[in-house]
């Protein structure tokens, strides 16, 4: 144990992490002072659970570099384990249904839309102010403001996390079989996903696709 205490240290030392955001003045004015206790409540949970989880991940024999690297986006942490703790798979929707006026209303941003018509569904998840659309019944775009949702995925090593360049910024494509953490939520196993910043937010498209598919999606992104 004291090897592997030795190495993460080392492994905190070379990570540069980002300036923690002032979420005091964005919560106080959008949420309104009575509910910052339950955001609070809310983004401790979700660090609980991914502290649970890598728990679990170190927990597997032989496991000495079980936290092997991060990567990142704003609102997003990638961390490759070892060992992915074994969860179900969950819903691709939740929250409030809304119309897109509405988000635009409550969330404080202009939705972001892909070339896929309609959505099917529409929802808004508060306690993240994260917007959810939801197309062909298995593809799902979510989009929210640094500083509101918080998502973290674990995948395993090797499983071929790519950096990407999406509309001029940044992004990862993860593989299918990866937990993903989302605020508020219970952690649950995600299908292939691209992950973006553009205009400002931070996106996320998951359903069956390729790569290749989830690039050109995102490229018609307005």
């Amino acid at each position: 144990m004291a090897e592997l205490e030795r190495e993460l240290s080392g492994l905190a030392a070379a990570v540069e992490f980002p300036p923690a955001p002032d979420l005091a003045g964005g919560v106080r004015a959008r949420l309104g002072e009575r509910r910052r206790p339950r955001y609070r409540r809310l983004v401790a949970i979700a660090v609980a659970l991914v502290a649970v989880a890598v728990g679990a991940a170190f927990a597997v024999p032989d496991s000495r570099s079980a936290l092997l690297r991060f990567l990142g986006l704003k609102g997003v942490t990638v961390i490759q384990v070892d060992e992915v703790p074994a969860v179900g798979p969950g819903p691709l929707v939740f929250g409030e249904r809304a119309t897109l006026a509405r988000a635009r209303r409550e969330l404080g941003f202009k939705p972001l839309l892909p070339r896929l018509g309609r959505p099917d569904d529409i929802r808004i998840d508060s306690a993240a102010r994260e917007l959810i659309l939801l197309y062909r019944g298995r593809i799902r775009m979510s989009e929210f403001q640094p500083g509101g949702s918080i998502i973290t995925k674990l995948t395993k090593v090797g499983g071929a996390v790519e950096p990407v360049r999406v509309n001029g910024g940044h992004g990862l494509w993860v593989p299918e079989g990866h937990l993903v953490f989302e605020l508020g939520r219970q952690p649950r196993l995600a299908g292939n996903t691209l992950l973006w910043e553009q205009a400002g937010l931070t996106l996320r498209l998951e359903g069956r696709l390729t790569e290749a598919q989830a690039l050109k999606i995102a490229a018609s992104v307005r």
